[in-house]
């Protein structure tokens, strides 16, 4: 199970071709399969392949999706208008789920698989403690099927890659299992993740008809086998009605959690936070086995990434044998600063807007732009905003390791390493900026203001806590 490893080796041609593969020119894309997906489930119709972009627009042109798209546009609209309660149990059901798929799955998947192409890079996928090749992944919090999405998508991505740089897929099979508290969702992601399966399997009869006739090249194809896999992976995910508020549904959340070798908690925490019952999901993610990997993600909000964040200290703190694999924080073992819980590492990516996404935005003025605004650059944008946090579950706690002091004298240059977890634009850093001036007036459109980026470091060393970088 053991991944050939070395910078500039095997492992990381691999992720940087699924990396390519996924987010071409650094805007993350949704594939095919994904996109074919969300528009049978919406309007019971799949594009032709041979002129995908011309068969969406008649899809999109149709009455049928003109009343579908006004209709789900208006759900989120009023969901918008009641702040987003997505606490609420009685959210995930009926239209919302519909509005959900259009709209959140597009962003959602590409931030799940720019974490997994990380985990890649990085040598943690698959963990070298895994003793078999079936990859278990429990969701937590299912929505319409995100997560299943993303990770049978990836797993086709990442297979393809290996085989184009002639390396050994580590995987033989997946299951998927995914809990939720409202039975409408879990009904809705089984029939999305059927439908993806049914995706894979018309790319696979479309393949073996262009090459009717030429049955040595049909069979030997390499890709059938795992493409079968992910079909049946699709076809025989299991579904269950588990509520993490309750306390009664905690058992079997743990023996699920004993049962999976990657956990993925996406946009629950906060949820699970607003009724009160945040610590559950720290007691079902303490039962999983050595060698688990856990993914987390939350919105990019302040907040919310600040709640991931103190929750992961206090998680931590009382679980020293879980180690932080992504994105930081990992010299500090266990034994995180205070200063974390006040941090708040979001990431932004771009997102190649699909014609679905377009469509249903241009239907919900809540999310209109004023004009001259970037936010839907086909090439600009940073639609994508979100905090993440991978911990792996070891077989002994995680010695601290102490970051040695560094005695800094003025006028020194001393080189220090520490770690890029995020950027912003034209808003006052934490540390202030040596050359700006506070008593300058300045109007919010002047380039002097926009122009300034500011990094965020970890570990950040206080003898340099007012370092600013400034791009010229």
């Amino acid at each position: 199970m053991q991944w050939l490893e070395g910078e500039g080796g095997p492992v990381q041609r691999v992720a940087e071709t699924v990396q390519t593969l996924l987010a071409p020119g650094q805007r993350a894309r949704l594939s095919p399969f994904v996109e074919a997906t969300q528009l049978h489930i919406l309007f019971g119709e799949v594009p032709d392949d041979r002129r995908r972009a011309e068969s969406i627009r008649a899809i999109l042109g149709t009455e049928r999706a003109e009343q579908t798209l006004t209709e789900i546009a208006g759900r989120w609209e009023q969901f918008q208008q009641h702040g987003k309660p997505f606490s609420k149990a009685d959210t995930y059901q009926g239209t919302f789920l519909r509005s959900y798929l259009a709209y959140y799955t597009t962003s959602n998947v590409p931030k799940l698989q720019i974490v997994l192409t990380e985990l890649l890079r990085t040598g943690a996928l698959p963990s070298p403690s895994w003793q078999e090749g079936t990859l278990k992944v429990l969701d937590i919090g299912v929505g319409p099927g995100t997560t299943a999405l993303a990770v049978l998508d990836f797993l086709l991505a990442w297979h393809s890659c290996c085989l184009l740089w002639s390396q050994p897929f580590p995987l033989t099979s997946v299951e998927l299992v995914g809990i939720d508290r409202s039975p409408e969702a879990l009904a809705f992601a089984q029939t999305v993740t059927q439908s993806f399966g049914d995706q894979v399997v018309r790319w696979v009869t479309t393949r073996d008809a262009m090459l009717a006739g030429n049955d040595s090249e049909r069979t030997s194809w390499a890709g059938r086998g795992w493409a079968e896999q992910i079909c049946r992976a699709a076809a025989n995910a299991r579904w269950e009605t588990v509520d993490l508020t309750r306390s009664a549904d905690l058992i079997r959340a743990q023996e699920l959690a004993r049962w999976a070798n990657v956990i993925v908690a996406s946009y629950v925490l906060r949820e699970l936070r607003d009724a009160r019952s945040e610590d559950n999901l720290s007691t079902v993610l303490a039962a999983a086995q050595p060698g688990t990997l856990v993914l987390l993600l939350e919105s990019g909000a302040e907040s919310d990434a600040r709640g991931l964040m103190r929750w992961r200290r206090r998680f931590l703190r009382t679980h020293p044998e879980f180690r932080t694999v992504l994105p930081c924080g990992q010299e500090f073992g266990p034994q995180l600063p205070q200063c974390c819980d006040s941090c708040w590492p979001s990431r932004r990516e771009g997102l190649h807007q699909t014609a679905l996404y377009r469509a249903f935005v241009d239907r919900c003025p809540t999310l209109h732009e004023p004009e001259g605004s970037d936010r839907y650059d086909d090439f600009e944008n940073e639609l994508l905003s979100w905090t993440y946090l991978v911990l792996e579950r070891t077989t002994t706690p995680v010695p601290r390791k102490p970051l040695p002091a560094v005695e800094l004298k003025h006028g020194a240059e001393v080189t220090l390493t520490s770690r890029s977890i995020g950027r912003y634009h034209g808003r006052t850093p934490i540390a202030p900026d040596p050359n700006h001036d506070p008593l300058a007036r300045r109007s919010p459109g002047d380039a002097s203001v926009d122009a300034h980026e500011y990094l965020k470091l970890c570990p950040a060393y206080t003898g340099i806590s007012d370092l600013t970088f400034e791009r010229e």
